[in-house]
């Protein structure tokens, strides 16, 4: 598969041909090469987008499944805090009654 990196370096010895050694840019290798850089740059990109999109959506994945398992232990926390509340407030109001 065609990498970033590649399609650096296609770019690069390009642009030295035309920079460095002078080469006419209405060439015909110049201007496949052009071509050839922006077809592999079509094609590139759309992999690209597509990868770090799978990757979001992994993460996303992991970040919802960790904060579920948070919020799942919270609310697990929070249930017995009011149990223990609700206990505590009917032993005193037994207290204060008499009952």
């Amino acid at each position: 598969m065609i990498t970033e990196r590649d399609i650096e370096v296609i770019q690069f010895l390009h642009d030295r041909l035309e920079n460095v050694y002078k080469e006419n840019k209405n060439v015909d290798y110049l201007i496949r090469t052009r071509e050839i850089i922006d077809k592999l740059k079509e094609v590139h990109l759309p992999n690209v987008i597509q990868s770090l999109q799978s990757k979001s959506v992994e993460n996303a994945n992991k970040h919802y499944a960790i904060s579920y398992e948070e919020l799942s232990d919270e609310y697990q926390r929070e249930h017995e805090a009011l149990i223990w509340g609700w206990q505590d407030c009917v032993a005193e109001i037994k207290r204060l009654c008499k009952c």
